[in-house]
């Protein structure tokens, strides 16, 4: 159930009460809790429930802080999980809702989850527009530096809530990544390998919303713009949940985690390499809708318009702007691509013709 037009108190009083749940586990940011006014919003919201609450690092969750925080909770009864936060808060708390009495499961092989049940239903509030994962049935985690997807129906959350007055104090720089993050979501849903009829017209929604309103989201953010960013990034979410994200997104995990770069600025840097790649893999119908919406007449002029749009955001531009020269350096990016999103990519392309392509790319602009 979404909530998108009422305040986020009123929203979740609501939701308690439907619930009647008593013992809360609160999954939050360590600053954005404060930051985004979610702390007043709660304050003797939860008065009367027992409360155990959790902050995540700001960044992808962690193996091992997850083990030891499921080791820590485990004995814990727990009625409902509010993540409150960003997409890697609601992670951290699809997460712990799945191994939170199956830690054993979790220590043995955590890519492996058939069968379990999530230990309470979510109520995901996200604080950013960007990554969807309140309309999303998996979380990203990182183990040894390696990025796992963990995919279960057990961890959608069962209720989402859209409040733009807990985006409004997002750094332009956050707003900008989350919001490319959402942008880039939605077109690959368009052309991926597992795209529905629902999931494409939820990615149209989405850019219907995101387009027209992302850089007035980082420049000028009213109430009016970041609804529309979080509406849009609702939608890229419901979206992906059906059809899952392709290439961009499985060369950007290198880029966040290696390289330092955010994961909306990491995805967008590839997406001008895969728009050509898979425009003619697009329906006639999104083919259309895209160079509408972009304002573009033809495939080269729809690259155009996405290299502008990252100008105008002021968003790093390609690879070399990660320090990635040489033939060396494009061999260890482009091998470490994540398989799964990559499979998902029309046109069965491997790590070696990506390479390939990318080269003959350059020399076309040189």
């Amino acid at each position: 159930m979404v909530y998108a037009d009422k305040n986020v108190k009123d929203s979740l009083q609501e939701i308690l009460e439907l619930t009647n749940a008593g013992n809360v586990l609160l999954v939050t940011g360590k600053q954005s809790f404060q930051i985004s006014g979610l702390a007043r919003a709660f304050d003797g919201l939860l008065s009367g429930y027992k409360v155990n609450k959790i902050s995540g690092s700001g960044i992808s969750p962690e193996y091992d802080y997850i083990a030891e925080t499921v080791n820590k909770l485990s004995n814990l009864e727990i009625d409902i999980i509010i993540a409150a936060g960003g997409g890697s808060v609601i992670d951290l708390a699809k997460i712990i809702a799945l191994y939170l009495y199956n830690k054993q499961s979790f220590y043995a092989d955590f890519t492996d989850h058939s069968g379990l049940k999530a230990a309470a239903p979510i109520v995901a509030i996200p604080t950013t527009a960007g990554s969807g994962s309140e309309a999303t049935h998996f979380a990203v985690m990182y183990k040894d530096g390696q990025k796992h997807s963990i995919a279960s129906q057990e961890i959608l959350p069962s209720y989402a809530i859209l409040d733009p007055d807990l985006t409004s104090s997002l750094p332009p720089f956050t707003a900008t990544c989350s919001g490319m993050d959402a942008v880039c979501q939605a077109i690959e849903s368009l052309w991926a390998n597992n795209a529905t009829e629902e999931s494409r017209q939820d990615a149209k929604t989405a850019l219907e919303y995101l387009l027209p309103n992302i850089i007035a989201s980082v420049n000028q953010p009213g109430t009016f713009v970041r609804k529309q960013m979080l509406l849009g990034a609702h939608h890229a979410g419901r979206a992906i949940n059906i059809s899952k994200t392709t290439g961009p997104h499985a060369l950007s995990y290198y880029l966040t985690s290696k390289c330092g770069i955010p994961h909306g600025e990491a995805v967008a840097m590839n997406m001008e390499l895969f728009i050509d790649i898979n425009f003619e893999f697009l329906c006639q119908d999104s083919q259309t809708f895209l160079k509408r919406l972009f304002k573009a007449e033809d495939k080269y002029a729809l690259i155009d318009r996405f290299t502008e749009l990252k100008i105008h955001l002021g968003l790093k531009q390609g690879i070399s702007d990660a320090g990635i020269y040489d033939e060396a350096d494009l061999k260890q990016f482009f091998y470490s691509v994540n398989t799964e999103r990559l499979a998902n990519n029309p046109g069965n392309i491997d790590p070696g013709q990506l390479l390939n392509h990318y080269k003959n790319t350059i020399k076309k602009q040189e």
